[in-house]
């Protein structure tokens, strides 16, 4: 269980964990959502040590494209910001 707090700083208010510096945010209002969400997250799905995903878990699939299948680094590949009407029957 951590111990959240918020400490005034100047201007800025600085979201704190078990007395180490986390965040510094311009609200106290964020701030205090800040904190609220975390503590939220934290008690909803606790991960144990056992239950820990590990690399193996995370890396990608087998069928994921490589890096070759991606444009070469001096190819630039530029989108397209134009949209097509959709065809009207």
């Amino acid at each position: 269980m951590s111990n959240y707090s918020i400490e005034k700083v100047g201007s800025d208010y600085v979201v704190k964990v078990d007395d180490q510096s986390v965040m510094k945010v311009g609200s106290r209002r964020r701030a205090a959502q800040l904190v609220v969400d975390a503590s939220e997250l934290l008690n909803d799905v606790p991960l144990m040590p056992a239950e820990a995903p590990s690399s193996v878990d995370l890396a990608m699939p087998g069928d994921a494209p490589s890096v070759a299948d991606h444009a070469a680094a001096g190819d630039i590949v530029t989108p397209s910001i134009t949209r097509d009407s959709p065809e009207v029957a």
